[in-house]
């Protein structure tokens, strides 16, 4: 077999190779059983095999699986490959450039210093409005990720760089402009440079993605920001319910406690769409634990009487967030322990450990056992019953 630096394939490899892509046209189970061994072949051999996947990636032979072949060379992870699919960018085949930037955003080994940013934020002059685009959605695809910005925790732009990508945002519209909000959410201070764009364009009346690109940015930078409440409470009546959802999880960080926000998310708590109601319990949770506000501790009450788990769920960590340990709280939540979803009780028991006593050990011992737990489920809770009796035990210590 050549060496990994050989530019030709020895037989043995080459029908390896070509035995692998054919299998990526047939039926979805042997086309997902060939591609992680293709991406390991592409990787260890990048100047031979992974040249001849790009090769079919562009040629004409291979249209029906170029989606496959993309997938491919970014789940590789083959540095040498970056280039050609980057040149792709200002391809004259727009299935190419849309291929290719998938590709980049995909790849999780594209890993590029803040210098290369402004390289960047150049193409973003481009007049082909397809090639800005693509360099947007890279952008934002390496450069926001909450956590782990640039793959080696979280490395502030310059203040330059903000302002350039603010620059370029306000003169953008849809995807493009979502895509640059969405670098703007960071805690650092550099950042609140960026507030005014993007409470502006929580009213932008054509691009739901806009909308939820600027309230996900301001969760990151969480200022507490008045201006931002009155767009803010007209998006929990968009149309679109993802808007809705993102609006109502905004709320909880930048809302402040103000009755007409705890007002807006009582009513977005009976919202039609389940998402939407956790976001709102969620926020209201926050809002209840910073106030006390005995209103929004009844509502997350009667919402662990929700026909829908996932809202019994949400409400019943919110009830527990309250820290408060009145009766009608404790013997709710004792209630809980024996709901027939095991992630309610799960949230039941925590809640208990938070706010419980020692009268409740007993009820909480119950959901550990010493013999062989046959579900993840039954294990999980025994171990949350175990935190709480913990918890409980060193309150009273």
């Amino acid at each position: 077999m050549r060496s990994k630096n050989s530019n030709s394939l020895s037989v043995p490899l080459e029908s390896e190779l070509d035995d692998l892509v054919s299998r990526l046209a047939r039926p979805d189970a042997d086309r997902r059983a060939a591609m992680p061994l293709l991406g390991r072949l592409v990787a260890a051999y990048p100047a031979t095999s992974g040249q001849r996947i790009f090769e079919y990636f562009i040629g004409q032979n291979h249209l029906a699986i170029r989606p496959v072949l993309r997938t491919v060379l970014a789940i590789s992870g083959a540095p040498e490959l970056f280039q050609p699919l980057f040149g792709l960018l200002w391809h004259s085949d727009p299935q190419l450039r849309e291929l290719a930037t998938e590709g980049l955003v995909k790849s999780y080994k594209f890993n590029f210093d803040l210098p290369f940013l402004d390289k960047l934020l150049d193409l973003m002059a481009d007049p082909d409005e397809n090639v800005r685009e693509n360099i947007a959605k890279i952008i934002g695809a390496h450069y926001l990720r909450p956590g782990r910005m640039l793959y080696r925790g979280r490395e502030t732009l310059s203040t330059a760089q903000i302002d350039r990508i603010i620059e370029i945002a306000e003169k953008a519209e849809g995807a493009v402009k979502a895509a640059l909000l969405r670098v703007l959410g960071s805690p650092a201070e550099e950042y609140l440079s960026a507030v005014p764009l993007l409470i502006e364009s929580l009213s932008d009346p054509q691009n739901p993605g806009v909308i939820i690109a600027a309230a996900d940015a301001l969760i990151e930078i969480k200022p507490p920001v008045p201006l931002a409440i009155a767009p803010l409470l007209d998006c929990l009546n968009h149309p679109d319910e993802t808007v809705r959802w993102h609006a109502a999880e905004t709320l909880g960080w930048v809302g402040q406690t103000v009755a007409r926000v705890i007002t807006a998310l009582l009513v977005a708590s009976n919202d039609p769409v389940s998402l939407v109601r956790q976001k709102a319990i969620i926020s209201l949770g926050i809002m209840g634990h910073r106030s006390g506000n005995r209103v929004i501790l009844e509502r997350l009450l009667e919402l662990t009487y929700s026909a829908d788990e996932r809202v019994r769920e949400r409400a019943t960590y919110q009830l527990g967030n309250q820290e408060i340990n009145e009766p009608f709280v404790l013997n709710r939540l004792v209630e809980l322990l024996q709901d027939p979803d095991p992630t309610v009780k799960t949230e039941a028991i925590g809640a208990l450990g938070k706010v419980g006593d020692s009268r409740h050990i007993p009820l909480l011992e119950k959901f550990i056992t010493p013999i062989l737990v046959y579900t993840i489920y039954s294990e999980i809770v025994g171990q949350q019953a175990e935190n709480a009796i913990r918890e409980i035990l060193s309150r009273a210590s």
